[in-house]
C-alpha cells in the first residue's frame, strides 16, 4: 500500500508533533525521572504508531470505494471472457 500526498502530509504533521514531546522525555530521562521521561516516550511513539497503523475515519469511505471499484473491474473482466 502506497501513501499519497495527502498521507505523507498528515504523517508529517503528526512527527513534528511527536518530536517535540519525545525531546521532553529524553530531557526528563537525563534529569533522572525514568517514569515521567518513558511516559512522554511512549506518548510520542503512541502518536506516530496510532496513525500508521490505525484506521482513522476518513480512511472507512476510501477503503469502501476501493472494495466497489475493485469488485466492478473484476466483474467487468468476468464478462469478456
Amino acid at each position: 500500500m502506497g501513501l499519497g500526498i495527502l498521507d505523507l502530509l498528515e504523517l508529517a504533521v503528526v512527527v513534528a508533533l511527536a518530536i517535540p514531546i519525545a525531546l521532553l522525555g529524553v530531557q526528563f530521562l537525563v534529569d533522572g525521572s525514568l517514569l515521567i521521561g518513558g511516559g512522554f516516550l511512549a506518548m510520542a511513539t503512541g502518536l506516530v504508531w496510532i496513525k500508521q497503523f490505525l484506521p482513522s475515519p476518513t480512511d472507512v469511505p476510501k477503503e469502501i470505494a476501493q472494495q466497489s471499484v475493485s469488485t466492478i473491474a473484476n466483474e467487468d473482466t468476468d464478462g469478456d471472457e
